[in-house]
């Protein structure tokens, strides 16, 4: 039984740990509110800087217009 709890402990934390930074979808700019269904962002570990697509078309990947924290 303890070995199941000490088991769960760590994936508690990861789950936790690994959620959005934001609890709003942003625009390009990063202003404006936007449909979190329409808005893809895709930013590498290490970089600074993301693409976005917006609303459906796979082929439109924009780069983003500022950092990504």
């Amino acid at each position: 039984m303890t070995l199941m709890f000490l088991e769960v402990i760590p994936l508690f934390f990861f789950i936790n740990l690994s959620y959005s930074q934001t609890s709003k979808c942003q625009d390009r700019t990063g202003a404006a509110p936007v449909n979190c269904i329409s808005s893809i962002v895709y930013k590498a570990p290490g970089q600074a800087s993301g693409k976005i697509i917006v609303a459906g078309v796979a082929g439109n990947w924009q780069d983003g217009a500022a950092a990504i924290n």
